[in-house]
């Protein structure tokens, strides 16, 4: 299982952490949350995104 916190990407006040079997199961689940709490308006997470935080997935 993979997991990402929102705390280790900076977001210190959110206790939310995705989780998924898959990195793209990960990275989905996480888009809807920032759509959903923090009002992102755009919630796509770019591949950009991806190579900058992918550090702070963690293996459970």
């Amino acid at each position: 299982m993979l997991s990402l916190a929102c705390r280790d990407i900076g977001l210190a006040d959110c206790e939310f952490v995705a989780t998924g079997i898959t990195e793209e199961e990960l990275w989905k689940k996480g888009s809807e949350h920032i759509l959903k709490i923090h009002g992102t308006e755009d919630a796509d997470i770019t591949p950009q995104f991806k190579q900058k935080d992918r550090q702070y997935i963690k293996f459970t």
